[in-house]
């Protein structure tokens, strides 16, 4: 049986100050994974990530005030893909992100509670050192206000545009002109 050599104080004290340095680098590490978990966590922006094949397993505090899923319920729900208005969609961008490919675009989801949301999808693929898929990632912006904002506008300038017609008709009351069976437009 070979003996063991103990080592000098030289190497113990070089083996204690290897250690200490990786205690602080784990350290370091440690306290960026918390900011990044922190920044995630408390981003206004709705986040949610599924493993690579499909399986919902975390989204922040955002995601659960606009979907109104727990993490449990959305997974028991289908996942990711059962917030889509159109599943056709939703195979879409799961398809490409599963391939690699940025998906990004407005699209329409529902919550829990059945709430039609006008959302603009930010969707990637997570992937490791070496460019292996390890994750699905999207980022959702709840922009149905903004929707129903540029909607209201759009009517507003179709109806601007139908009353310059109609006022623009010489010596006619606008509503004679635009409303009786008499009048013909030149």
């Amino acid at each position: 049986m070979a003996k063991l050599r103990k080592p000098t104080y030289e190497e113990l004290e070089q083996r204690v100050t290897e250690l200490e340095e990786q205690s602080l680098e784990f350290t370091e590490r440690k306290k960026d994974l918390l900011r990044i978990t922190k920044a995630i966590e408390d981003s206004s922006e709705a986040i949610g990530m599924t493993d690579t094949q499909g399986n919902h397993f975390y989204h922040n505090r955002a995601f659960t005030q606009l979907f109104e899923y727990t993490e449990e319920e959305l997974a028991a729900a289908g996942g990711g893909p059962a917030l889509y208005a159109d599943a056709d969609v939703a195979k879409e961008v799961f398809g490409s992100i599963m391939r690699g490919i940025p998906w990004e675009g407005d699209t329409e989801m529902i919550s829990k509670g059945g709430r039609r949301l006008q959302v603009y999808l930010r969707a990637n693929a997570i992937k490791d050192d070496s460019g292996d898929i390890v994750g699905l990632i999207g980022f959702h912006s709840d922009i149905t206000a903004r929707k129903k904002a540029e909607e209201e506008m759009l009517l507003k300038d179709i109806y601007f545009a139908a009353s310059h017609i109609c006022v623009g008709a010489p010596n006619m009351l606008w509503s004679d002109y635009c409303f009786s069976d008499r009048n013909e437009l030149a």
